[in-house]
């Protein structure tokens, strides 16, 4: 009744030929994972889960673990965390395949590395419920990403017009949001507001300019829905 296991695996292969890939490249992983749901009471919700992986040309972590937190505070109150670690391995496309004509140029990149990243967030739900009128959430969140190698298509360095893939020593993003969310009977509506922050720091060899802190932006955002019935 206070825990349960899932365990699973993944396969994944991966081949392409044709006039713009270069070669015949093949790439392929195999995951193995266990999650787990742990309910020490009605109040929390713990789920643990690891990742084993193995990819044919690139070293992946030991394990990538990851961790998602539910605790119910009061009837009205939800408090959500959650962390986790990433591990993706360039496509083939990154890789290997050329796209040229009149309106693109882009080169794959063969000597790209693979990306890793920590992820942090948390949120804290409100929630009113009224049967006979509507219900009502208020969510506010915030989330910090770490990426390490990050995978990018950028301009090239030498080649004017051609963009190619390329590992972003290290990326951040951070941001805070609240979303606000009605429901009744026929109608749903949303209102909702963001402040993101991203910063990128390039190799120093190649950009002598790396002194970069958050670049912030502020976002807003609403929708209504109306649903009809008989339709």
């Amino acid at each position: 009744d206070k825990i349960s296991l899932q365990p699973g695996f993944d396969l994944n292969y991966e081949k392409a030929s044709g006039e713009r890939v270069t070669g015949t490249p093949s790439i392929n992983d195999y995951a193995f994972f266990v999650s787990a749901e742990y309910k020490p009471n009605d109040k929390i919700n713990i789920r643990p889960g690891v990742r084993v992986v193995k990819n044919s040309k690139y070293s992946a972590p030991p394990l990538i673990p990851s961790l998602n937190t539910k605790f119910i505070l009061s009837k009205n109150l939800d408090l959500r965390i959650a962390y986790g670690y990433g591990f993706r391995a360039p496509a083939l496309r990154e890789l290997y395949f050329s796209f040229v004509d009149v309106n693109h140029n882009i080169i794959g990149n063969p000597n790209l590395k693979a990306e890793t990243s920590n992820s942090f967030n948390g949120s804290l739900t409100w929630t009113k419920s009224d049967s006979k009128t509507a219900n009502i959430a208020v969510t506010l969140g915030s989330f910090y990403n770490i990426f390490e190698k990050q995978i990018v298509l950028v301009p090239s360095i030498s080649v004017p017009a051609q963009y190619t893939y390329y590992n972003i020593d290290r990326t951040k993003t951070a941001g805070f949001s609240l979303e606000n969310k009605i429901t009744s009977k026929h109608i749903e509506a949303g209102a909702g507001f963001n402040f993101i922050g991203y910063n990128q720091q390039y190799d120093a060899a190649i950009f002598k300019d790396n002194d970069r802190s958050f670049l912030w932006t502020p976002e807003i955002n609403s929708n209504i829905i109306y649903k009809f019935s008989k339709l």
